[in-house]
């Protein structure tokens, strides 16, 4: 995913969070800016992402895809990676849907963020049909992320430009049917480091791990 005009008012809000950017930066793929309205223009008004960060003074901000040539590094993130990349902020618009295995995913960002730092994740949490591998529970993230060291601190759901909100129903977390197509918008604090590697979850019906 990049940034829509859709969706300018919630990318507003993480980026607004307190030393939520912080050098360095990684930014999972390379992530452009879509201009053509007047609030995204006024609000991103240099294009892609990266330039848009440098623009706003940010000195080590550097891209991450195993595919596209003008990425900074090369990496395959549906393996651990041998790369001692260190940052502040990683930033995850709509990649970890389009990889094989985001458990790894999840434990490369881990691994990679210096604690304090602040992982930023948007996913789809319902529909999308044909987009990406997974549309992942709206539990899997942040649950995953508080077992591993880490406190939400940000957590929106939304549909286009509408925010979604998503209650306990039954066994699971659900949104009325109303809304098909649901992304996620978790960010997350590292507050300490974790050995063994990231730890799986269950769902919560089932029990988390101890």
């Amino acid at each position: 995913m990049a940034i829509c005009a859709e969706h300018t008012r919630f990318f507003q809000e993480v980026f607004a969070i307190p030393d939520f950017l912080r050098d360095p930066i990684l930014i999972m793929g390379v992530q452009d800016i879509f201009h053509g309205g007047p609030v995204i223009d006024e609000a991103f008004p240099v294009r892609p992402l990266k330039k848009y960060l440098e623009s706003i003074g940010h000195k080590d901000v550097r891209t991450v895809d195993w595919q596209n040539p003008e990425a900074d590094i090369k990496v395959n993130l549906a393996v651990p990676s041998p790369l001692p990349l260190r940052a502040n902020t990683i930033i995850d618009i709509g990649t970890i849907e389009h990889v094989s295995n985001p458990h790894v995913v999840l434990q490369n960002y881990v691994s990679w963020l210096e604690v304090g730092g602040h992982l930023f994740i948007h996913t789809p949490v319902r529909g999308y049909f044909g987009h990406g591998l997974f549309a992942f529970s709206p539990e899997y993230i942040p649950a995953t992320l508080r077992h591993n060291g880490f406190e939400i601190i940000h957590e929106k759901y939304s549909c286009i430009s509408e925010e979604v909100t998503v209650s306990p129903c039954g066994y699971a977390l659900q949104c009325s049917s109303e809304y098909p197509d649901v992304v996620t918008w978790v960010v997350g604090r590292k507050v300490r480091e974790i050995e063994g590697g990231l730890q799986a979850i269950q769902q919560g019906i089932y029990g988390e791990p101890a």
